[in-house]
């Protein structure tokens, strides 16, 4: 009886009940077409004395990715595969085509297999290093193709393994100036 104790212990410490594979977080990231909610983003800069901080609403879905900041002051940046549109607090639009640009789609086209949980895409833009750590799970994403690795080093995210939603993401740069965004009221 003991020994089946302390093996139950060592099996649920070793392999624990809400484990998660990377295939399996890929299917429950793109399980819906739409998610929203809500984000903050802390900017860190070796120039910076302090981080620069800001919020507001995201939306992600088959079409890009749209982000609305609320503070310190609004502005709307939308992303697409072929155009980049930003949107200031007066209401000024200023778009980006980037059809014809390959930096561009090809970095379109990582946020958007990024968000979506495309694995395959991950798989062939990307070193990936996946980890079921128990509470969390853990992606690593270090870019293989060198236009973006001369300004971007490392995307990870993290999130919970009992649901199908990350809670933070964190870009790198090359600089090693850092982004993260930590979300939350996730709705589908």
């Amino acid at each position: 009886m003991h020994r089946f104790l302390i093996f139950s212990l060592v099996f649920f410490l070793v392999f624990p009940m809400n484990a998660v594979t990377f295939d399996e977080l890929c299917e429950k990231l793109t399980a819906h077409r739409v998610t929203s909610g809500t984000f903050s983003q802390e900017k860190t800069a070796k120039a910076l004395k302090k981080p620069l901080l800001s919020s507001g609403t995201f939306r992600i879905d088959e079409n890009g990715i749209e982000w609305r900041t609320e503070k310190p002051f609004k502005s709307t940046m939308k992303v697409n595969k072929t155009e980049l549109i930003q949107i200031s607090a007066d209401g000024k639009t200023t778009k980006m085509d980037g059809s014809s640009n390959a930096v561009f789609m090809s970095v379109a086209d990582t946020i958007s297999a990024i968000f979506l949980g495309n694995k395959d895409a991950l798989n062939t833009n990307f070193a990936v290093d996946f980890a079921d750590e128990g509470e969390t799970w853990h992606l690593q994403l270090e870019p293989k193709d060198a236009t973006i690795k001369s300004a971007l080093s490392t995307i990870e995210m993290w999130g919970n393994p009992d649901s199908d939603t990350f809670d933070r993401v964190k870009v790198t740069q090359a600089s090693g100036d850092t982004i993260l965004y930590t979300f939350a009221n996730q709705t589908h």
